[in-house]
């Protein structure tokens, strides 16, 4: 897999609690930081489906309703009270 450079300007708390952790655990900075990227692009891409899920369930339920109606017209023609 190629890779890139990226610079990144980070808030200090979070480049320090990053410092600490990747020499605990002795990994390079550069993993964790592509680790939790990949954790952010995860995440949002989740968020995207399930944003489209949503619209198209909110479609089938208007399409459904609709033809809900339609149906009930079409059931209630020539069914009139005499």
């Amino acid at each position: 897999m190629s890779k890139r450079a990226l610079s990144a300007k980070l808030d200090d708390s979070l480049l320090s609690q990053t410092d600490q952790l990747v020499k605990l655990f002795k990994i390079p900075r550069n993993r964790a930081l592509e680790e939790g990227l990949r954790l952010w692009v995860d995440l949002k891409s989740r968020e995207l489906l399930a944003r489209k899920m949503k619209e198209a369930s909110l479609a089938v339920r208007k399409e459904s309703l609709k033809n809900a109606g339609e149906w009930d017209e079409a059931l209630q023609d020539g069914l009139g009270d005499d």
